[in-house]
């Protein structure tokens, strides 16, 4: 099922058997993290798995002249090779989604994002990657900033990234946003999307605490013992079979 959804370039798409020359959404790294963290919960993820998501990470690695940036991503493969092109920064959530699995698998793109956001003091220019900016004209003509300016995801970063002792100084922030996320109604799906794509099967005393207290409100809000499968049934509407939604559907209770 994942290999009809998957698309190299970025990750996975919304709809399944679609053109691979491109991506057709934003987030097709993201969706593809959520779905190996699902995967890794219920011990299921493969070595093919495992080795998908380092080749797409490997394809999103932004240009810097001929060679690629190690802690720096483009939203799809090979966007900002072209320096006459606009590139559009890659979001905080794929930064999170990438920095999670990464380190779930292993893998070196976690301590990559931390470095970066340490040594570029929080600037992430895939357009610019030789000389980051902190301030750009976007697409749309409106002045914007490469920096992600997100502590909540600064406390993340690092502690994926293992810079534990840094990230400690942000962590209030974390667990403040994470609680607050618990009480968003029930239809707003996307903080808490990422709310369990970041905690959930973590055995870190900090990730554990924090998930144990949003886990027991969001079973209230959504009165199930897996409140995963109703917002992801939300998020992702068009597509019963769509693989974090079928997976999400594995998991019974969660702990």
């Amino acid at each position: 099922m994942l290999e009809k959804y998957l698309n190299i370039t970025h990750g996975l798409e919304l709809d399944r058997n679609i053109n691979k020359e491109k991506r057709h959404n934003e987030n097709g790294i993201l969706f593809l993290s959520e779905y190996l963290v699902l995967a890794q919960y219920l011990n299921t993820i493969t070595s093919k798995e495992r080795d998908q998501f380092r080749q797409v990470c490997i394809n999103l690695r932004t240009w810097k002249g001929n060679s690629r940036m190690p802690g720096l991503f483009d939203r799809g493969q090979d966007e900002s090779k072209d320096i006459n092109k606009f590139t559009r920064k890659i979001s905080h959530d794929n930064l999170t989604a990438i920095s999670r699995v990464s380190n779930d698998l292993s893998l070196p793109f976690n301590n990559a994002i931390a470095t970066h956001f340490i040594q570029n003091r929080t600037l992430f220019d895939n357009a610019q990657a030789i000389s980051p900016r902190l301030l750009y004209k976007s697409h749309t003509g409106k002045t914007s900033t490469t920096s992600q300016f997100h502590p909540r995801d600064w406390f993340y970063w690092l502690f994926m990234g293992g810079h534990k002792v840094k990230s400690i100084f942000f962590f209030p922030v974390f667990f403040i946003s994470q609680i607050l996320v618990c009480f968003t109604p029930k239809t707003e799906t996307s903080g808490k999307m990422l709310l369990w794509t970041r905690l959930l099967g973590r055995k870190e005393f900090l990730l554990k605490f924090t998930w144990k207290i949003c886990d027991f409100l969001l079973k209230r809000q959504y009165k199930t013992n897996n409140w995963i499968i109703p917002i992801t049934d939300i998020y992702f509407p068009k597509d019963f079979d769509h693989p974090v939604r079928a997976m999400a559907r594995q998991i019974k209770d969660l702990k």
